[in-house]
């Protein structure tokens, strides 16, 4: 078993661990992608994914998205995209029409990276926009070889003023090879709902193939 494997099993383990001591649902969101390069400085992105719920024993939201990266310069991304989702709402699936506009920041150091996503998007099921903020570190660390880890928490604001949501999250990107790699996390979610805050566990994986 490689060095890589440990790592994701000894994670994914001590994931389950947690969320088996906790009465709090937990979801498991996965996700495949496809990038493409158009130009040194451009790549077309296509992502779909299933998210389950339930503890992980249901389907409740699928997605596919299609966008285009913009690699402005060694500091900022600009990523135009759309996606298109259901989801399982009270009287069975409804559909979601998502137009998003992303805008990255990157700030490199020897061991560290940090970022900060800032994404505009309306969706048509709630008919509101909606603002996001996602600010992340990533340890860049030599005895850890292709594994990247990486800590990051997400604020949500609807309508571009109303706190309505918190994505605290870890895990780490992992490169397999020069075309695919992955992504393995946890994150701890608080909504706020008719006034009552709730939160739930999920457990990410995401896969991407780079062409």
């Amino acid at each position: 078993m490689t060095k890589q494997s440990r790592y994701i099993l000894k994670f994914v383990v001590f994931t389950l661990a947690c969320f088996s001591c906790d009465a709090a649902d937990f979801e498991l969101w996965t996700q495949g992608g496809v990038i493409v390069d158009i130009t040194e400085s451009s790549r077309f992105l296509v992502t779909a994914g299933v998210r389950w719920n339930q503890n992980a024993s249901r389907p409740h939201h699928g997605y596919g998205e299609v966008g285009i990266l913009f690699n402005i310069n060694d500091k900022w991304l600009v990523i135009p995209s759309y996606r298109e989702s259901i989801v399982r709402g009270d009287t069975g699936w409804e559909p979601n029409e998502n137009p998003r506009f992303t805008v990255i920041r990157r700030w490199d150091r020897k061991l560290v990276r940090f970022s900060n996503r800032s994404r505009f998007e309306y969706r048509s099921r709630a008919d509101h926009f909606l603002y996001r903020n996602r600010a992340q570190i990533e340890f860049k660390l030599p005895c850890l070889e292709k594994v990247v880890p990486y800590i990051a928490d997400e604020i949500f604001l609807d309508k571009f003023k109303n706190y309505s949501q918190n994505r605290l999250s870890c895990g780490f990107h992992t490169l397999w090879n020069d075309r695919l790699s992955g992504k393995f996390g946890y994150m701890f979610r608080w909504r706020k709902g008719q006034g009552t805050w709730t939160g739930n566990h999920v457990l990410q994986y995401y896969l991407s193939a780079h062409f």
